[in-house]
């Protein structure tokens, strides 16, 4: 990951990014009429409830159709026709959770087909989307590997897990990045790893190495300082948020330096993310505070808006953010941009610190991730930072995470 605490990890989930995350928003499966249950007339319907719920639905009124089988036959109906019919239209309706629970009664009834185990993991997979609309993480995660238990080329659950950074185990990220800036003629190349390791539904622990080496930083001359970094975090997905506590320590120019940062999103379609880090550098303590608000307009369009705000004893300022995200199946465009004074700006979704050894005023980067597979995801990212020296400074790199399948 090169320089920018402003990276395309912000639409992605706060753990894995922890997205920060990030974040996502879905849709439900798609489903057609075929995909539903057989038609069939079971002995007690006598014809007319059922073959109104059959014209019902025809017209596309899941709701009254399936108000005519609960008239007839109770909300909860002893035949297995009738209770497999009630979980289908559920699901036609969207709601995932009453589905999910209606086609577990149908599967317990006399008579049960194989058609209830496959009508729950679709009903599983619409549960996911829905809570991944509400933010509720952990619990979508929980919702999909169940769906896949039943059907393991179910593609919705898959993308389901794969937006959240993957099923449980450890994937490995790969940077690299060449870096110039008008100042000094600097010249400087970044490389950074990551693994993310997904324990299970809910938990995530990650660990990263940066360095960014500068062959033109000679004493105190140069734009960029030789700096080698590590971090260390752990996140949670409880409810409708998801938290992260991080740890790094940095080195360069004869200095160490060392900080912790905690970043929590809550929400999902329409939520609210902040950062606190605070950096203990050699010669004074740095606080930056990160609040922001995201919206998804769609399942491929989101918004977020916030500041940073930087306190340590050279000054103090605030910096207003915003970022747009674009997103189809394979392909997502983050664009993102600050106008206001920033250093050592951290990024909890790298993460990362901005090395660069002026303050910043403004800047935009760019990035696309493109999902090649299954496992692989590519990554090319564009930084161009304007200095309070009236210099600047671009960064063009490239990565690749591979993660399990």
């Amino acid at each position: 990951m090169p320089h920018s605490a402003r990276t395309a990890r912000t639409a992605r989930v706060l753990t894995r990014c922890a997205l920060t995350t990030l974040l996502l928003a879905g849709g439900v499966p798609r489903l057609a009429a075929q995909d539903g249950p057989p038609v069939r007339l079971p002995q007690a319907a006598a014809g007319t409830a059922w073959n109104q719920s059959l014209a019902l639905e025809a017209r596309g009124d899941f709701t009254a159709a399936k108000q005519i089988l609960i008239e007839a036959f109770g909300a909860a109906p002893a035949t297995y026709d009738v209770a497999v019919r009630m979980a289908w239209l559920t699901l036609r309706q969207g709601h995932g959770a009453d589905a999910v629970q209606l086609y577990r009664r149908a599967r317990t009834l006399p008579g049960s087909l194989l058609e209830a185990t496959t009508g729950l993991g679709l009903a599983l997979t619409t549960l996911g989307y829905n809570l991944l609309d509400r933010g509720a993480l952990g619990e979508a995660r929980t919702a999909w590997t169940e769906a896949l238990s039943f059907d393991a080329s179910n593609e919705d659950a898959l993308k389901g897990i794969a937006l959240l950074g993957g099923p449980p185990g450890v994937s490995v990220e790969a940077w690299a990045a060449f870096v110039s800036a008008t100042s000094a003629s600097s010249k400087a190349q970044v490389y950074y790893a990551q693994l993310p390791i997904r324990l299970d539904h809910a938990s995530a622990v990650r660990v990263a190495v940066r360095t960014v080496t500068s062959p033109t930083f000679v004493g105190k001359t140069g734009a960029f300082d030789a700096q080698s970094e590590v971090y260390g975090a752990i996140a949670r997905d409880i409810g409708i948020s998801t938290t992260e506590l991080i740890g790094f320590a940095f080195s360069g120019a004869g200095r160490s330096n060392s900080g912790a940062a905690l970043s929590t999103r809550i929400g999902g379609s329409i939520g609210v993310a902040a950062t606190v880090s605070m950096i203990a550098r050699t010669r004074a303590n740095n606080l930056q505070v990160a609040p922001s608000v995201f919206a998804w307009l769609s399942p491929n369009v989101s918004i977020s808006g916030g500041m940073r705000i930087t306190s340590d004893s050279a000054f103090s300022a605030v910096s207003p953010m915003a970022s747009v995200t674009l997103r189809n199946d394979r392909l997502t465009v983050d664009l993102a941009g600050h106008f206001g004074k920033e250093q050592w700006a951290f990024s909890a979704a790298g993460p990362t610190i901005l090395s660069f050894l002026d303050r910043t005023t403004g800047g935009v980067t760019g990035t696309a991730s493109w999902q090649a597979t299954r496992a692989i995801t590519a990554y090319g990212q564009l930084q161009l930072e304007q200095t309070a020296a009236n210099g600047s400074f671009q960064s063009i790199g490239l990565g690749v995470r591979i993660a399990p399948r």
